[in-house]
């Protein structure tokens, strides 16, 4: 055990297993250094560059600069990369004599174990004993997280799938966009079947008017409402609807 320059110490995110520290505890900590007591030595892990990278005592680090000291006691636990030291990290607060981990502490350690570089070839048993938990516990908040990373993916993909329609078609109202992007509500299908049975009304007969009017006859297109409809019984896949209004849609410009 060494008394070391704090100026030394170097902490990541990554390497505090708790969900969050607890700043009772730590006035409790200073109470004990102001009243000339010790505190147990930081474990830390040397670094290649020297840095020393606390991987368990966030709790007295955080007391001892509270207190304003400069040196404290640390014991380096070993040396090697901020992979290394993550990895070593995941076992810290286990020692029953110390502040109780919560189960939400618990969790967070192995979501931190589930994010290290090596997760990939650990077994769901290998990660239980790195952080020192149960197997059950690992598989749980594995399932969880697989779950969310499963929404995410089907969120990024409906996304694009609205992104593009908007490209496609810069005037969609939200109800298209919501339906393309997988929303799935009664209410947006009756609206989008709706507009869809108005619109299906001039199929044949001429452009689209404004409101609820006779086809407009005067000329091929009305203010781009052909072509909007056009995309629409596309994307409904409606052939009858699309040609038609795609049709009217070229021929106003011809």
């Amino acid at each position: 055990m060494n008394g070391l320059r704090l100026k030394l110490v170097f902490h990541d995110d990554r390497c505090q297993t708790r969900e969050a520290l607890n700043r009772d505890h730590i006035a409790d900590l200073v109470d004990v250094l102001d009243g000339g007591g010790t505190l147990p030595p930081l474990d830390v892990v040397e670094l290649p560059d020297g840095a020393l990278c606390v991987v368990d005592g966030f709790h007295r680090l955080a007391a001892y600069q509270d207190f304003g000291s400069t040196h404290a006691p640390m014991n380096v636990v070993g040396t090697g990369t901020l992979d290394d030291a993550r990895r070593i990290a995941l076992r810290a607060n286990s020692d029953p004599r110390g502040l109780k981990r919560t189960p939400a502490d618990k969790r967070h350690a192995i979501a931190l174990a589930l994010s290290h570089a090596e997760a990939p070839k650990w077994s769901d048993v290998r990660i239980a004993e790195l952080c020192v938990v149960g197997v059950n516990l690992v598989r749980a908040v594995r399932a969880e997280r697989d779950a969310v990373s499963q929404a995410t993916v089907s969120r990024i993909e409906a996304t694009a799938k609205a992104a593009a329609l908007v490209a496609a078609k810069p005037s969609a109202s939200g109800r298209e966009v919501a339906r393309e992007a997988g929303v799935k509500d009664p209410a947006l299908d009756l609206a989008i079947e709706r507009s869809a049975k108005l619109l299906r009304f001039y199929i044949g007969k001429g452009a689209i008017p404004y409101g609820d009017h006779s086809p407009w006859i005067e000329n091929h297109e009305d203010n781009g409402k052909c072509g909007m409809a056009a995309v629409l019984f596309n994307l409904l896949g409606e052939s009858k609807g699309a040609e038609f209004f795609s049709r009217m849609s070229v021929a106003s410009h011809g």
